[in-house]
């Protein structure tokens, strides 16, 4: 059987519990399956989700590897994925434990979510908040020649962050004379993840 071995560059957690969503990329791209309470490998991440169960899936100890097997494009294909950076661990640990964890989409999550990492540095956080189909509020913070900027609209600014991370169900980001925080409305399960995927927190 080919082994495939990932190592992964861009990473991304994307969550919308109101759309049932929840996506994670780590190179390759999983959906979670409602029905399994599993994660399934996208076998055309670039159009129409084609989703295939992984079979077999093993973590290491200390999470920096994930192993699998799948019908991977009509053949049998093992898969590899090896990253030293604390968010694939992370992102690894997930998918590898969802299954018990008794997770499911509820319907009082307001916030959609998206963080994406390149080289497991964080470069992008989006979020949107809805209520009652409604946009409430809504956070961008983009990473640009090493540093992080708050992105605002109505009117347009571009502020300069000396720092970004996740406390007491929000982020907090903070410029040199101003803070700012966005409340995320998640549920628990999510929380914890989006919290140690930003702050960086080993698995």
């Amino acid at each position: 059987m080919p082994v495939k071995l990932i190592k992964p560059t861009t990473s991304v957690f994307s969550y919308d519990a109101k759309g049932g969503q929840l996506c994670v990329v780590s190179e390759l791209k999983f959906y979670f399956n409602k029905g399994t309470h599993e994660f399934e490998l996208d076998q055309n991440p670039h159009g129409e989700p084609n989703l295939t169960k992984m079979n077999n899936l093993r973590l290491s100890a200390d999470a920096a590897e994930m192993e699998f097997d799948a019908v991977y494009r009509g053949k049998n294909t093992s898969f590899k994925l090896s990253s030293e950076y604390p968010v694939d661990k992370i992102l690894y640990q997930t998918m590898a434990g969802i299954a018990g964890s008794g997770f499911a989409f509820r319907d009082d999550e307001h916030d959609s979510v998206e963080l994406i990492f390149e080289k497991g540095a964080l470069s992008r956080v989006q979020m949107h908040k809805y209520i009652d189909i409604q946009l409430a509020a809504s956070l961008r913070i983009i990473r640009e020649e090493g540093g992080f900027f708050l992105i605002k609209q109505k009117p347009y600014a571009k502020i300069p962050l000396n720092s970004v991370g996740a406390d007491d169900k929000s982020i907090v980001s903070k410029a040199d004379s101003e803070t700012f925080r966005y409340s995320v409305d998640v549920q628990e399960y999510t929380w914890d993840i989006l919290k140690r995927l930003i702050n960086g927190n080993e698995p």
